[in-house]
Formats: C-alpha cells, structure tokens, sequence
C-alpha cells in the first residue's frame, strides 16, 4: 500500500472528493507523472478561467453598446455617442467605454481561455478513465463557447464591411458559463425547481386579475362607461389591477374608478388583500420551501460524496495491522507529498503533517484508523502557519518583558480607549467648525484642534508600535484588526506630518521636479474619515456590535451564490433591455412626450441599465418603465422579435422580470439571508459557533507549538464553514451522513 502510485491516485481521490466529485471509479494503476502533470496545467487554468470569466463578466460594462454607431472601426475610447435625434449622451454610467475593436480581442482571450480550461478538463478525463465531472460534460461548454466564438467572428466581419448589426449572442454565452461553476450551477438548479411551485401561485394570481377585472369590466360596460382611465377595456382593466397587486400603483391606478364610483372600494380592496397580502406573502414561502428542499438535496449529495472519497482513498492505502486496517505514517507522509504537489491544494509542511499525524493518533499505534483519517482529511484543507510567539527583542534582549506586562493586563488598552472617546469629542467639533465657517480661511477652526489631531495621530502610532515591541511582526500581522490599525495609523501620522511641513512651506511641498500645491490642504479634512474608521476599534469593545459584525461579516463570506443569483439575473435581463431599447428612450420617447422624462436610469449601456433594473427590483415595480419602453417601440420596430411582440414588449420584459427577479430571485436572497442570520446569531449565543470535531486536534496542536515559543494559525476553509451553517439552515444532521460512512 506504500507504493508511489497508490498513494498518489488516493490522494487525487481525496483532493477531488473534497470538492464533491465521486471518485469510487477512479484507477488504482497509471502513468503518474503525465496524470501528475495534466493535474497541475488543470489546476492552475482553473484559477485562468475564473479569472477570464470574471473580466469577459465585467467587460460587458465598458463595451460599446449596439446602438452606438458613431464608433464602429475606432481604436480610441469613446465617452459617448449620438443618439438618432443628434443629441449626444452624458456618460455611460461614469465609465468609459471601449471601442469594439479593443474589447473584441479582450473577449477573444478570455473565451479561449474558458477553451482551453474545458478542453483540457475533457483530455484530462480520458486520461484519468473517468469522467469526474458535477454536472454537464465540458463538451457543453465547449459548445457554448463556440458559440460565443462564432458571434465574435460574424460581428467582427460585420463591422469591417460597414454594417452595424443589431443583435449579440455573446453576453447571453458569457452569462450561460456562469453556469460550469458548481456553486453558480446550483444556486440556478434550485431557484428553477422553485418554478413548478410558483406557476401554480402564479395562476391564483392571474385568476383574480381575471375575475375580479371581468367583474368592473362588466359593471363598466353595463352602465354604459368607457372613459374610466386605465379600465377603458377588460384588458386595460386586468393590467392596472396587476399593477395595483404589486403594491407600487394602489391607489394611484384605482383613483379615477373610485372617484367616479366609491361602490368600486368594495372591489379594490378585497382583490388587494387577496392579492398582495395573500397570495405575494404565500408566494415567498412557497418558493423559499421548494428552494430550500433542493438544496438541502443537493448539499447531502456533497457532503456524501466527500465521505465516499475518504473511505475509498482509506481503502486503496489502508493495510491490515493487529486485526484492524490503519494508514501508516510512510502512506501517510507520500499523501501529504502528493496533495501537496496539487496547486489548489493548501500545502502542509513536513514538520506540520508530523506534528498533525501524532495528534490524531489518540491511541499511539503510528497507524491512523478510519476515523482519525477521515480527521486528517479536513484538516488537510485548513490553513496552517506559525509565526513566533514573541518579538525579537523579547526573544533575544528580553527587553520588553515590562510592556508585555502592561499590555496583557489591559492598560495600554483602557488608555487607548480613553483617548478614542476624546477623538471623538474633537471630530465633533472640528466638524462642527468646518460647516459653519463655510468659506473662510483656515483660520477658521482654533488651533488647538489641530495640535490635537497630531497628539491623537502619536499616540495610535505609538499604541501600534508597543504592540510590535512585544509580539512578532507576523504574529500581529496576522490578525486583521491589527493590520486595520497599522494602516490607519501610519496613514494619519503621515498626513499630519504633510500638514506640518506644508504650514512651515506655505502650502507647497517640492520634492525635486514634484511639486505638491496648497491643494493638499484642502484634502485634510477628509482625513476624520480615517479617524472615524480608526474609532471602529472603539466600538468593537461592545458585544453586541462585535457579534453583529462577525454575523454580517460572516454572512457575506458564505453567501456568494446568492449575489451571483441576484446578480446574473439582473445582467442577463439588463443585456436584453440594452439590445432592445438602448438609445431610444431619451432621444426619442421623451422629446415626443409619450414616456415620463424622469428616468435618469435608461437602457443606453450596461451599466444604466442594471440599475434601472436594480430601482425595479428595490420598488419591486416601475410602471414608468414599461410604458417607456411600449411608447419606444411603438416608434420604432424592436429587433428580433418582430411588429407583433414589439409594441407590447415593455409590459413582457417588466413582467417577466418581475416575477422572476422580484418574485423568485429576490424573495430567496431574502429568505435565506433572514434564515441564515438567525442561525448564526444562534450559534453566536450558544457558544457553539463553527465547533467542528477537529478542534480539538487543533487546540492540541497548538500546545505543541506554544511550547515551542510559536503561535499556531489555521484558518478554516470557507466552504466547510459554509457547509455547516447550512447545515443548521436546513436542519441537515452532518454528523450521522458521516458516521454512516
């Protein structure tokens, strides 16, 4: 079970479970070093191609819109195009925009670099002899990027020939290999089995709209009316209660049927209590239960293919030894030499694996059974470094034992404390001077204010460096809030020493050919920014603002997936309302007086346009939207979809997103972040934050090295917290899945 080969396929075993691969079928035997050396270009593409999708994500944003035909052939960077009235844009969003030749070869590089990594993913499967894939198989991919291939061709043809064409497949492709990531694949997977559950809400919805629109229809046309504005018609009827039931038009849209008939109130109101009450609230936990029942399947698949890794990988280097099967420490030492030859892989040290392994082994056999290996395979994937205990003075000099004393019972602390409750007084009032002097000189704000500034600015300087005078350098830096105050305080020192200096020059300081005018002067007053930042140390001496800072924090940490829903939802509806009505709403619905003139968020470019979306999605509907978008195309033949859809396809696009956006996406960001945070706040209260059964292996360790006069640090990967505090959101015993394997 020693042999190199075993030991290196156990440990692509247990590099790919930890991922959620299944890798029961992996092979036994193999030319290692070409499956060693694949492995490796395949990890380090991997880190290419997140990269590539994210600047391929973000170009579309400084990209020349469609419409723009001003920059057609242009190698310089275009801040803004002529609209077809001859009026000419203020900005895109504050960006610049490229031209298309420039942001063609950007897009280029990035797409053959999604290439190369899916093609090599599918080499590397018909090397190893198993397809090791969560999902679709690369050739998908590799199908979707041609695709986008074949559209950066055709537009660059185009463009040279002089034509200007009106229509991209390229951003929805760029949006549709989001999806080859597992966590983005998911996230998707479970908001669309939501669908079948929310269609059925959809259509209590749309029956009510139906009935109770009917109903004033009738009564309407019964009594002989047709001048009711937004009832005219049955359909004209049914969409201004489909607008009342968003909750943005009521009472706006029903005030002229009330006004003219208050009998109609005992209408209105019953429909928006069914409506907006009812069914929108039950929509929301329909759709969060079927999204949570997804993935609460999806996460046992996960955490169950992890544990079959590490009962296969123990199976393939296990040997038997006094009756039992154990890992001994050469397999176990050739295994951590394999993982770590990964690149995506957190290395282990010689001397940390040794430490690590005499740790798990409880019993002092110098064989590993399953479960102490099944410990050494998550703590494989922890962070470990050490950095010495004391700083090098103590160490060698023992100068500072003194400090270290005063720093350990809390003073240096309570006068730093005390000093920032001071600063905070002297903000105020040099705040306080500085608005109500308005224009006038310097001299405005007392002197002393500044001879208090440089005194707070010494003392955070000098705080910081009694702190390194007793600990390590990389010992405090490794903290974060450590790190925070280093900058902060070296920053303010600086700055106050620049203020000197250029009070001493006359408001300039030259430096050789550099010369730094009295505008400088202006800049410092922006520095209390800094101090109030500096104060956040303050306020984190509070329990409940610390626990709330390390929920938030830690909320953010382990819901990517759900930005990414949010997000790529808002892109792929933003680049269609870019190639349907870019240009058209300012230069032409305003000036005719058919849409409102205050949307200041348009669909001219990318950036306009998420976040035109983002005020729908904040407001959860616009109806000035939908009506500018109906007038544009009225004026003028949307593309694609032809003359039919055209004139109607404002109130398809904001209704389409309304119910997928606002109804789906939204509602299960906001549930989960709800969800989530009362598990974490729990787990905060209880004590039993993020315990994992290899804490104690860590603590152990960290005797070890503390006897050593070094501080051991280990950082626990992002998705194993993830992991369990899902786990706890959707009542998933992690610990039985485990002891079933």
């Amino acid at each position: 079970p020693e042999r190199e080969t075993t030991c290196f396929y156990a440990a692509l075993v247990i590099h790919d479970a930890s991922s959620g691969y299944q890798c029961e079928a992996y092979p036994h035997t193999g030319n290692i070093s070409k499956v060693s050396a694949c492995t490796h270009v395949h990890d380090r593409l991997s880190k290419a191609s997140v990269t590539a999708m994210i600047v391929s994500f973000f170009l579309m944003f400084f990209e020349t819109p469609l419409w723009c035909t001003n920059s057609v052939g242009s190698w310089s960077f275009v801040e803004q195009c002529d609209y077809a009235d001859g009026s000419k844009t203020q900005s895109f969003g504050g960006l610049l925009v490229l031209s298309p030749s420039v942001a063609l070869c950007v897009e280029l590089c990035c797409t053959l670099v999604l290439m190369a990594f899916h093609m090599h993913e599918y080499w590397l499967n018909r090397i190893i002899g198993v397809m090791r894939s969560r999902g679709p198989l690369p050739i998908v991919w590799c199908s979707v990027l041609s695709l986008e291939l074949l559209d950066i061709f055709i537009f660059s043809v185009l463009s040279v020939s002089g034509r200007h064409p009106s229509f991209r497949l390229s951003p929805y492709c760029r949006l549709a290999i989001f999806l080859s990531v597992y966590k983005v694949r998911n996230v998707f997977y479970s908001a669309f089995t939501c669908l079948k559950t929310f269609c059925s809400i959809v259509w209590f919805i749309f029956l009510a709209i139906t009935l109770f629109g009917w109903i004033i229809a009738m009564i309407l046309h019964d009594v002989g009316v047709r001048d009711v504005a937004g009832f005219e018609t049955i359909f004209q009827s049914m969409w201004s209660l489909f607008q009342m039931q968003t909750g943005k038009t009521f009472p706006d849209s029903s005030n002229a049927l009330v006004l003219r008939y208050p009998q109609m109130t005992l209408l209105t109101v019953p429909f928006m209590i069914l409506t907006y009450f009812l069914f929108s609230n039950l929509m929301l936990a329909v759709v969060y239960k079927a999204y949570q029942q997804d993935t609460q399947l999806r996460l046992r698949e996960f955490y169950s293919n992890r544990n079959k890794g590490k009962v296969e990988a123990f199976r393939r280097i296990s040997s038997e030894v006094g009756g039992r099967r154990g890992v001994s420490k050469v397999a176990y030492e050739q295994v951590v030499a394999c993982l770590n030859s990964f690149p995506s892989w957190k290395r282990t040290s010689a001397e940390q694996a040794q430490i690590l392994f005499d740790t798990v082994d409880e019993e002092g056999t110098g064989f590993l059974n399953f479960q102490e290996f099944a410990w050494c395979c998550d703590l494989w994937q922890y962070k470990f470094y050490t950095t010495p205990s004391s700083s090098l003075l103590l160490r060698h000099f023992g100068w500072g034992a003194s400090v270290k004393r005063f720093i350990e019972q809390g003073q240096l602390e309570l006068i730093t404390n005390c000093v920032l409750c001071v600063n905070v007084l002297f903000i105020a009032v040099e705040t306080f001077y500085d608005f109500t002097c308005g224009l006038a000189t310097d001299t405005c704000v007392p002197t002393f204010c500044d001879v208090a500034e440089d005194f707070f600015s010494c003392v955070y300087l000098v705080e910081v460096g009694l702190n390194i005078s007793t600990l390590s350098f990389r010992n405090y830096w490794s903290k974060t809030h450590n790190r925070f105050d280093f900058v902060i305080s070296w920053f303010l020192f600086l700055a106050d020493l620049g203020k000197i200096i250029t009070s001493r020059t006359g408001g300039t300081i030259g430096f050789g050919d550099i010369q730094l005018s009295h505008e400088f002067k202006t800049m410092l007053p922006y520095l209390n920014i800094l101090r109030v930042l500096r104060l956040v140390k303050l306020l984190e001496r509070i329990p409940s603002f610390e626990k709330m800072s390390s929920c938030v924090f830690l909320l953010v940490t382990i819901s990517s997936d759900m930005f990414a829903l949010i997000s790529l939802t808002l892109t792929f509806f933003a680049v269609i309302g870019v190639q349907s009505t870019g240009g058209r709403i300012t230069s032409d619905a305003v000036l005719d007086g058919t849409a409102p003139d205050n949307l200041i968020y348009t669909f001219d470019d990318m950036t306009t346009s998420c976040l035109a979306l983002l005020s729908v999605l904040v407001n959860a509907w616009m109806p000035e939207y939908s009506v500018a978008i109906d007038q544009v195309n009225r004026l003028h033949e949307i593309p694609v979809v032809g003359r039919f859809v055209g004139p109607h396809f404002g109130k398809l696009y904001c209704v389409t997103f309304f119910f997928l956006g606002v109804n789906v996406a939204l509602n299960i960001f906001i549930a989960f972040t709800i969800d989530l945070f009362v598990i974490i706040d729990s787990m905060e209260e209880s004590g039993a934050a993020f315990r994992s059964a290899q804490d104690k292996h860590i603590q152990e360790m960290e005797k070890v090295w503390r006897s050593r006069d070094c501080v051991l640090h280990s950082v626990m990967p992002t998705f194993l917290v993830r992991i369990q505090v899902l786990s706890k959101c959707l009542e998933i015993d992690l610990e039985k899945i485990e002891d079933d394997w």
